[in-house]
This record gives C-alpha cells, structure tokens and sequence, in this order.
C-alpha cells in the first residue's frame, strides 16, 4: 500500500513485517536484494506493523534479523521510520536471536526518535467492550 501524500504530502508505506521479510527474503533470493531495501529506504515514512506478532519473523525467515537491520541501517539519518510491536526493546535480542545486529538496528531506531508506549487495553478491545455494553443498554431499554 502506498498511500501518497498520506500526512502532507508525504510518501507513506504500510507493510506488516511478515510481508517485508517475504518480500526481503524473495529479493535476496532473486539477487535483487539491493533494490529492494533501496525501495523501502525511499518513503518519506515506511510504517512495518506487527514486528513480533507471534515470533513469525524468526520461524519463517532466519535471517530476519539481517534483513530488517539492511532497511533500518538504509534509512537511519534519512527519515523517520515507525515500527510497532509488541516486543520491548530489552527482549530484541531474544526475538531476533543476533544479540550484536540487535544492538546496532535498535540504537539506529532510537537515534532522534520518539518513542511512544501504550498501555492498558489495545483499541479494538476497547472499542468491543463498548460495543457489547451499548447492545446490553439497547436491550435493557427496549
């Protein structure tokens, strides 16, 4: 998905990070490996949802952790790029299993950044509960 002019103008990607590593993976099968990484390094704001999402990376692709640094290291001083997981930083090393690469890709995520926490209940359980309480009110009123 390539949403342009998505905030501003800007040039915006939306991919899960299972699809980035497939994607990534068959590149470097194709020895087109370069010009794919160049191609996620050239959005304004590449935003790689899901990275963790049941330890899928690792399973499926080994040399994930190789592959996913190639995009952070191309885009470090370029832009900002938007990784949501559910993986804390302390547990990268364990996830992605290269403790080393683990260390260089996360100090380039973190270098300016702007790290966001969330806590509590994810949106879309919120928004069922609020659903289920609005059905059982209808119910009651009726």
């Amino acid at each position: 998905m390539n949403p342009d002019g998505c905030a501003l103008g800007s040039r915006v990607d939306y991919v899960t990070s299972a699809r980035l590593l497939e994607e990534l993976t068959a590149a470097m099968g194709e020895k087109t490996l370069t010009r794919k990484v160049r191609y996620y390094a050239s959005f304004d704001l590449p935003i790689i949802d899901e990275f963790g999402f049941d330890r899928l990376e690792r399973r499926e692709y080994p040399e994930s952790a190789s592959l996913l640094y190639k995009v952070v290291d191309a885009r470090s001083g370029r832009g900002s790029t938007a990784c949501v997981t559910n993986v804390d930083f302390s547990d990268w090393s364990e996830y992605l299993g290269d403790p080393p690469l683990v260390i260089a890709m996360l100090d380039r995520i973190v270098d300016s950044a702007i790290v966001i926490r969330f806590e509590g209940k994810s949106y879309r359980q919120h928004r069922t509960e609020r659903k289920q309480v609005a059905a059982k009110q209808s119910s009651t009123q009726s």
